[in-house]
Protein backbone atom coordinates (compact mmCIF):
# COMPACT_ATOMS: atom_id res chain seq x y z
CA UNK A 1 0.00 0.00 0.00
CA UNK A 2 3.19 2.29 0.85
CA UNK A 3 4.44 2.16 -2.96
CA UNK A 4 0.85 2.61 -4.10
CA UNK A 5 0.70 5.97 -2.46
CA UNK A 6 4.19 8.14 -3.60
CA UNK A 7 3.10 11.38 -1.75
CA UNK A 8 1.51 10.26 0.97
CA UNK A 9 4.02 11.97 4.05
CA UNK A 10 1.83 10.69 7.21
CA UNK A 11 0.03 7.83 8.77
CA UNK A 12 -2.55 8.90 12.18
CA UNK A 13 -3.03 5.32 13.70
CA UNK A 14 -5.97 6.03 16.27
CA UNK A 15 -5.47 2.02 17.21
CA UNK A 16 -3.85 0.81 20.56
CA UNK A 17 -0.67 0.05 18.99
CA UNK A 18 0.52 1.21 15.11
CA UNK A 19 2.87 -2.04 14.95
CA UNK A 20 0.13 -3.98 14.75
CA UNK A 21 -0.96 -3.11 11.52
CA UNK A 22 1.41 -0.36 10.33
CA UNK A 23 4.88 -1.15 9.22
CA UNK A 24 7.04 1.37 10.76
CA UNK A 25 10.03 0.57 9.90
CA UNK A 26 9.10 1.04 5.96
CA UNK A 27 6.64 4.11 6.60
CA UNK A 28 10.05 5.50 8.19
CA UNK A 29 12.34 4.28 5.18
CA UNK A 30 10.26 6.01 2.67
CA UNK A 31 9.73 9.48 4.79
CA UNK A 32 6.57 8.83 6.06
CA UNK A 33 6.11 10.02 9.08
CA UNK A 34 3.61 7.69 11.65
CA UNK A 35 1.45 9.33 14.18
CA UNK A 36 -0.21 7.43 16.33
CA UNK A 37 -3.18 8.73 18.80
CA UNK A 38 -4.74 6.10 22.19
CA UNK A 39 -8.11 5.70 22.84
CA UNK A 40 -9.20 9.32 22.84
CA UNK A 41 -9.50 10.44 19.16
CA UNK A 42 -10.54 7.03 17.37
CA UNK A 43 -14.21 7.72 17.00
CA UNK A 44 -13.57 11.27 16.08
CA UNK A 45 -11.06 10.81 13.24
CA UNK A 46 -13.05 7.76 12.13
CA UNK A 47 -16.41 9.98 11.80
CA UNK A 48 -14.35 12.81 10.49
CA UNK A 49 -13.06 10.80 7.54
CA UNK A 50 -16.39 9.79 7.23
CA UNK A 51 -17.68 13.43 6.96
CA UNK A 52 -14.98 14.69 4.61
CA UNK A 53 -15.81 11.45 2.24
CA UNK A 54 -19.36 12.61 1.96
CA UNK A 55 -18.50 15.96 1.84
CA UNK A 56 -16.23 15.10 -1.16
CA UNK A 57 -18.57 12.89 -2.87
CA UNK A 58 -21.58 15.16 -2.12
CA UNK A 59 -20.00 18.28 -3.27
CA UNK A 60 -20.79 20.21 -0.30
CA UNK A 61 -18.22 23.10 -0.68
CA UNK A 62 -19.51 23.47 -3.91
CA UNK A 63 -23.05 23.52 -3.01
CA UNK A 64 -21.93 26.12 -0.08
CA UNK A 65 -20.64 28.73 -2.39
CA UNK A 66 -23.98 28.57 -4.74
CA UNK A 67 -25.97 29.24 -1.67
CA UNK A 68 -23.95 32.31 -1.10
CA UNK A 69 -23.73 33.28 -4.59
CA UNK A 70 -26.96 32.64 -5.94
CA UNK A 71 -25.35 31.80 -9.23
CA UNK A 72 -27.79 31.31 -11.98
CA UNK A 73 -25.76 29.06 -14.66
CA UNK A 74 -25.23 26.13 -11.31
CA UNK A 75 -27.89 23.46 -11.37
CA UNK A 76 -27.89 21.55 -7.92
CA UNK A 77 -29.81 18.89 -8.99
CA UNK A 78 -26.97 18.21 -11.75
CA UNK A 79 -24.10 19.18 -10.48
CA UNK A 80 -23.76 17.56 -6.83
CA UNK A 81 -25.08 14.27 -7.71
CA UNK A 82 -22.15 13.37 -9.63
CA UNK A 83 -20.97 10.58 -7.12
CA UNK A 84 -21.88 8.45 -4.68
CA UNK A 85 -20.84 6.13 -1.60
CA UNK A 86 -21.11 2.20 -3.09
CA UNK A 87 -21.68 -0.56 -1.14
CA UNK A 88 -22.38 -0.75 2.68
CA UNK A 89 -19.10 -1.26 4.32
CA UNK A 90 -16.29 0.48 2.14
CA UNK A 91 -15.41 3.85 0.73
CA UNK A 92 -14.14 3.52 -2.55
CA UNK A 93 -11.32 5.25 -3.85
CA UNK A 94 -13.05 5.58 -7.04
CA UNK A 95 -15.48 8.10 -5.98
CA UNK A 96 -15.51 10.80 -8.87
CA UNK A 97 -13.59 13.09 -7.89
CA UNK A 98 -9.77 13.76 -7.76
CA UNK A 99 -9.30 14.53 -3.90
CA UNK A 100 -11.68 11.17 -2.99
CA UNK A 101 -9.04 8.95 -4.76
CA UNK A 102 -6.67 8.99 -1.64
CA UNK A 103 -9.07 8.39 1.20
CA UNK A 104 -10.15 4.96 2.05
CA UNK A 105 -12.04 4.17 5.40
CA UNK A 106 -13.64 0.65 6.50
CA UNK A 107 -16.49 -0.16 8.55
CA UNK A 108 -15.71 -3.15 10.57
CA UNK A 109 -18.78 -3.90 12.43
CA UNK A 110 -21.96 -1.74 11.52
CA UNK A 111 -24.58 -3.77 13.69
CA UNK A 112 -22.35 -3.90 16.92
CA UNK A 113 -21.56 -0.44 16.65
CA UNK A 114 -22.07 2.00 14.57
CA UNK A 115 -18.55 4.39 15.41
CA UNK A 116 -16.43 1.01 15.23
CA UNK A 117 -14.63 1.66 11.93
CA UNK A 118 -10.50 2.26 11.26
CA UNK A 119 -9.17 4.46 8.79
CA UNK A 120 -7.09 2.26 6.53
CA UNK A 121 -5.39 4.91 4.32
CA UNK A 122 -5.90 8.66 3.85
CA UNK A 123 -3.21 10.47 1.12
Amino acid sequence: MLAAAPHLRAILSVCSAPQANIDVAAATARGIAVLHTVGRTDHGVAEFTVALALALTRYLMPASAWIRSRSPDFDPREDFYRGTVWGRARILPNLHSPASSCMVAHLQSVVSSPKSFQVLAWG
